[in-house]
């Protein structure tokens, strides 16, 4: 008897690894087979890990790293306890690297909102490179309850992925977060709305940081950011995350009209 239970434990132990491991049911690819929407990925959360908080920064300290910066294209600068981005050009994508070292596998979150001028979107950069010569983007507009995810290399940037979220978006701060494990990429905005996806073209360590945009005909926009956190996981068979602050900093700005 005792034979008959083991081979029964190992059975159902060999089917719930098949189901975890399953990949999402509703996918759907826009073409491009480096990339997949996946309306049901629902295993990032089951990955048995430890997230260990590696950086936060709520802005009350000016000295914390983040670049201040003053040109005919965008001003940056700490304020009232928040962190300030205010572009100045209409059309453009504006990414702003954290002052943190590259992680593989992370959560990256942030409170946003608009000041008073308000341009087409906010939200959050990753998957960059030390140049971000390479990197995604997500980003929100709360005017129109919609969404952009993109992707963008070199000058050439894509739009992988836009809509409209139909949960209710704050006019006040709305709270941004992204999960990145492998090619897998999670949203979750105001911890209600989520949406997933696959793109294997970048992969490794990368960056993450802040990311804005403005319309073709308003150039001026006015984003405030706060509460960012990054945390990543340690597995058991690899050592403990290590801290670290990066030393440079970049703000690249990018041409592109968005829909």
């Amino acid at each position: 008897m005792k034979w008959r239970y083991t081979i029964g434990l190992v059975l159902i132990l060999l089917l719930v690894s098949v189901i975890l491991f399953l990949p999402p049911v509703n996918a759907v690819s826009n073409g491009d087979p480096a990339f997949v929407v996946d309306n049901d990925l629902n295993y990032l959360p089951i990955i048995a890990k430890t997230e260990v908080a590696v950086y936060f920064d709520d802005f009350s300290n000016p000295d914390s790293g983040w670049p201040i910066s003053e040109d005919d294209r965008v001003h940056t600068e700490y304020l009232n306890d928040e962190y300030r981005m205010l572009t100045k050009v209409a059309g453009y994508l504006y990414l702003l690297k954290a002052p943190i070292v590259p992680y593989e596998t992370y959560t990256v979150s942030v409170d946003a909102a608009w000041a008073i001028e308000k341009g087409s979107g906010y939200g959050l950069a990753f998957g960059m490179n030390a140049d971000i010569d390479q990197f995604y983007a997500f980003l929100i507009s709360p005017e129109f309850s919609q969404y952009w995810f993109m992707r963008g290399e070199n000058d050439d940037v894509v739009i992988l992925d836009f809509g409209e979220i139909d949960s209710g978006l704050n006019m006040g701060s709305n709270h941004i977060q992204v999960t990145r494990y492998g090619s897998q990429i999670q949203v979750v905005v105001n911890d209600d709305w989520e949406r997933s996806w696959t793109d294997a073209s970048f992969s490794g360590l990368s960056y993450t940081g802040l990311a804005a945009s403005t319309s073709l005909d308003q150039g001026l926009s006015d984003i405030r950011f706060d509460n960012y956190l990054l945390t990543s996981p340690v597995f058991a068979s690899e050592p403990a995350v290590e801290i670290g602050i990066m030393p440079s900093h970049v703000i690249k700005v990018t041409r592109f009209d968005f829909p």
